[in-house]
């Protein structure tokens, strides 16, 4: 239910009706600006914060009472409740934010989330209603003008403003609302296919990440590949008596992957080692040099498997 709705129907249970009544009508043309309505709140509706920190509290033009200044913003609370367009004024009040004392003391319920998006829509469609606002309001009283005799006095000029305000306030509640809706739906859905596109991409990322990660741990900084790590322990098997005839390879590739962490798929997969592929030489000549030193009879081993069969 909109503000204006709760308040009319709502009339007879607002205990203190006046002062909600005239801080919601002052906070309209406000509620699209959350630093207007902070100093809007701080200005006339914590006059019981600013009284804890002021030693010589004396009220100000216009400040609800400190006394009912709690009630009073309690009342605003529920009549906001539903109705998002105040949703900067229903967190301040929620939240007790103010700038005299710590306002954690004066929370009383949680806030709403501020959705930037719907809240930027709200605030253009309302700039951009304002001329069609001066134009009908202009209109009307030039037609009034127009028809009767009305003579332009102070008394007139300031009915003029206030059916100008009227006006607005009717526009903004029976014309635009339905508009402001189906806009504010719209962009609800296009953000939530940007979300959408947003972890998709993510995820994609993630992949390739995890697929650099992968090849940087196969490859190493200047460490072994896969292929070289498995033809090491190839030979390394074979001197303790264990080759591909009296065990299997597939838990060769158990152990290799538990030792060192590479791919258990990526192992298995180059065991079955072609000593005639062109790679398969580099890599026996890249793990001869690492047996040179502590193991020379397996170096030469690896050396006579590199010869080509005669």
């Amino acid at each position: 239910m909109r503000t204006k709705e709760y308040l009319a129907h709502q009339r007879d249970d607002i205990y203190y009706y006046t002062h909600v009544k005239k801080a919601i009508r002052e906070l309209y043309p406000l509620r699209d600006d959350k630093t207007r309505t902070e100093i809007y709140f701080n200005r006339h509706l914590f006059a019981d914060a600013r009284k804890r920190v002021v030693e010589n509290f004396v009220p100000r033009e216009e400040e609800v009472d400190p006394a009912i200044a709690l009630p009073v913003r309690l009342e605003m609370l529920h009549a906001m409740k539903g109705d998002d367009s105040f949703i900067y004024a229903y967190n301040i009040i929620a939240e007790g934010r103010n700038e005299f004392c710590d306002f954690a003391t004066m929370k009383i319920c949680e806030p709403k989330e501020e959705d930037p998006y719907a809240l930027q829509e709200m605030k253009e469609v309302y700039e951009n209603a304002r001329e069609e606002w001066q134009e009908a309001v202009e209109a009307i009283i030039h037609c009034l003008f127009e028809h009767f005799n009305i003579q332009l006095t102070e008394e007139c000029l300031a009915k003029k403003n206030e059916l100008w305000e009227l006006f607005k306030e009717f526009y903004m509640s029976y014309c635009k609302p339905y508009i402001i809706k189906n806009q504010i739906e719209e962009l609800r859905m296009i953000l939530a296919r940007k979300e959408l596109e947003i972890a998709m991409w993510e995820a994609k990322a993630d992949d390739l990440k995890k697929q650099l990660d992968g090849k940087t741990r196969e490859t190493g900084n200047g460490g072994m590949t896969v292929m070289e790590i498995t033809l090491t322990f190839y030979y390394l098997f074979n001197e303790l008596g264990l080759n591909f005839s009296n065990s299997d390879k597939t838990q060769w590739a158990r152990f290799i992957h538990k030792l060192t962490g590479k791919s258990y798929q990526h192992i298995r997969g180059v065991l079955s080692i072609d000593f005639d592929r062109k790679s398969t030489l580099k890599n026996l000549r890249n793990v001869a040099a690492l047996f040179k030193k502590l193991f020379p009879l397996i170096e030469q081993k690896i050396v006579n498997d590199m010869e080509p069969v005669s």
